[in-house]
């Protein structure tokens, strides 16, 4: 399965999920093509003819040059039986991404109850560590604090870091549509506030080996999934479905926009590692119009990522 991996060079804002990477690729786009280029594609997925589809951002480690697969833990019914052992049950319940040995397993139909995590190699509680800086708004004209209602404008920011590691997400479809951007934003950087320097990445395309169970009865998504409501009517009439739902809003891109900020509106999905049966379809889910304009439509992306788990 092809992944575009990211390697840190900088810290960074932005939580890379599907919804927020499909967005920078799309944008980085319209700065390389023109409008009628976009247009197409934008199409292409309203008529679910995708000409890629893409994973949300999961971390990769380093360990003595090997190079270690992280992916979601899958949300599956019960978790690990009452009679393992308690060190590991809360071990189990704090782990967020899975090594991937373990990972292929697991979407095997393993038994949770023969793992052991032990092994900090074989689980990750978080793809990041997260720091805050403490900042100060200035006046531009002064250069001296700005004072709002008596008080100094002292704000603190978050950084993401990465060390001895970096991200990677997964893609479905023509590669080729979508290097032309990422060789832009291992310029200009990935996500917010990359005129300070945040968000540098530089990237490389490589291959995971993801082994596909022999018998699967279900789909594990890997992305942020907005389901069609005849999707969601046929999930809630069958056994292995499995979630966990999540609320994303946003604010429009400068480039479509004035100097007025604008808030996109809140867009529900189902989070990674839900677990949802399998319609026996190509893709599952769509783009929502998440800001209404009637000269300019911005869309959120919703399909997702899936790959076959035997649930047991």
């Amino acid at each position: 399965m092809k992944a575009v991996f990211l390697e840190p060079k900088s810290s960074f804002r932005n939580d890379l999920r599907s919804d927020t990477m499909w967005g920078l690729i799309i944008s980085s786009l319209s700065l390389l093509h023109d409008e009628s280029y976009i247009d197409k594609i934008i199409e292409q997925y309203l008529n679910y003819q995708l000409p890629f589809k893409i994973s949300s951002c999961f971390p990769y480690r380093l360990n003595n040059g090997k190079r270690l697969i992280y992916l979601p833990k899958p949300i599956l019914p019960g978790g690990m039986n009452s009679d393992a052992d308690s060190d590991n049950q809360k071990r189990f319940k704090r782990i967020k991404y899975i090594e991937l040995e373990y990972f292929n397993r697991i979407i095997s139909g393993a038994e949770l109850e023969n793992f052991r995590f032990d092994d900090k190699d074989k689980y990750l509680e978080n793809s990041f560590s997260t720091e805050l800086f403490v900042k100060i708004q200035l006046n531009r004209l002064s250069m001296t604090t700005q004072n709002k209602e008596g008080e100094g404008q002292i704000f603190n920011t978050p950084e993401n870091f990465i060390s001895n590691g970096g991200l990677y997400f997964l893609i479905d479809g023509d590669v080729g549509i979508i290097e032309p951007a990422l060789r832009l934003m291992s310029h200009i950087g990935f996500g917010g506030y990359t005129s300070k320097g945040k968000g540098n990445f530089q990237y490389f395309i490589d291959d995971i080996d993801i082994i596909i169970p022999d018998n699967p009865n279900a789909k594990l998504n890997l992305s942020l999934y907005h389901p069609l409501r005849e999707e969601l009517h046929s999930f809630i009439k069958n056994d292995n479905f499995f979630y966990e739902i999540l609320t994303r809003k946003g604010k429009v891109a400068n480039q479509h926009r004035t100097d007025k900020v604008i808030e996109k509106l809140p867009v529900n999905y189902f989070a990674e590692g839900s677990v949802f049966p399998d319609l026996n379809k190509p893709n599952y889910g769509t783009l929502i119009n998440s800001f209404k304009n009637d000269s300019k439509k911005v869309f959120n992306y919703g399909f997702s990522f899936n790959i076959p788990i035997n649930v047991v």
